[in-house]
């Protein structure tokens, strides 16, 4: 499920003349997936988490380019076949001939359990363009969405997406409007 578009930055900035914008939100992210399986006589479990953070740029109402920017994604996925705890299952029985037998009460195994988490924070910077902006006082708004979902089987799972400490750049620029030449690495 995802978050709704929140803005978490925001700065005003005003342009003399018609300039490019050059937009730069950098960002801490930080994801928690955990995940935990349980299964037993050997039917196959899966769980899975994922949490992501996204990052976008508006400029007066409108989104700057390129759009939505991923800062941080993890997707974990766990899967186990276990054949289960038996120790406190088995009991030895005499059979009609006199010899013995171990036998397994399968009512009685219990699931064994696996369980991983991961964590991760990184530091995250992207730039966001928006060409020609006209003269004026501009409304630079940095919103992010954090989405967090999973799929459990019998197990369990976690999913956090975190923003933390940012920096917001703005800057006026003139960005080449003609297509340049291919650059070519040489032999």
């Amino acid at each position: 499920m995802a978050s709704p578009w929140t803005t978490v930055l925001e700065q005003q900035l005003k342009t003399a003349s018609q300039w490019d914008l050059v937009v730069t939100p950098s960002f801490e992210v930080g994801l928690l997936t955990m995940t935990s399986i349980s299964s037993k006589n050997m039917v196959q479990d899966t769980t899975t988490a994922t949490a992501c953070v996204k990052v976008r740029v508006l400029v007066d109402g409108s989104v700057a380019a390129p759009g939505e920017v991923t800062y941080g994604k993890r997707t974990q996925t766990l899967t186990a076949t276990l054949e289960g705890a038996i120790a406190n299952c088995l009991s030895i029985v005499t059979n009609v001939s006199g010899t013995q037998s171990i036998v397994l009460d399968t009512n009685c195994v219990t699931p064994e359990v696996i369980g991983m988490t991961d964590d991760s924070m990184s530091a995250n910077s992207f730039t966001f363009a928006v060409p020609s902006e006209g003269v004026g006082v501009h409304l630079i708004q940095v919103q992010a969405q954090i989405s967090a979902l999973g799929a459990n089987q019998n197990g369990t799972f976690t999913a956090v997406g975190l923003l933390g400490k940012g920096m917001l750049t703005v800057e006026s620029s003139r960005l080449i409007k003609s297509p340049v030449l291919p650059y070519t690495l040489g032999q």
